[in-house]
């Protein structure tokens, strides 16, 4: 199940639910002030199922964390993480570690500051893999 942990990226978790035929969840959150946030609700039934967050930037890592503990706590089995841009500024390392997240993957981020479960993408590697599977699936439809 993809999971948005916000409204604003409902947009690019449904395109990529669509696109791997799964489900959507999607996290409903307010901001009291910058770089907190509060779970509100759950809307996506997350109950027996292995989510993964997807997020374009994880800064402090408080969504992530606290997005990941809902999930949790809504009867998730398993919560995956990634995100396009890790900035991860101050103890937000120390809080992806402590989460229970079980993997993340994010594009070029400082090294010294990764995470354990993090694994770091090239965005050239995944771009190739991409145009490298639709060549495939052409060619497969072509020789049908």
């Amino acid at each position: 199940m993809v999971v948005s942990p916000d409204a604003a990226g409902v947009v690019r978790a449904r395109a990529l639910a669509k696109r791997i035929e799964a489900d959507l969840a999607i996290i409903d959150k307010r901001r009291p002030r910058a770089n907190v946030a509060e779970v509100m609700h759950i809307i996506g039934e997350v109950d027996g199922r292995t989510c993964v967050i997807m997020d374009d930037m994880v800064d402090t890592a408080n969504t992530l964390c606290q997005a990941a503990s809902a999930l949790r706590e809504h009867g998730a089995v398993k919560v995956m993480a990634y995100c396009t841009h890790p900035v991860l500024s101050g103890r937000a390392v120390e809080r992806i570690n402590g989460s229970g997240t079980r993997r993340g993957r994010g594009h070029r981020h400082h090294p010294a500051r990764r995470p354990g479960g993090v694994q770091p993408e090239d965005p050239a590697a995944v771009l190739r893999r991409r145009c490298w599977r639709r060549r495939f699936r052409a060619f497969r439809a072509r020789t049908r």
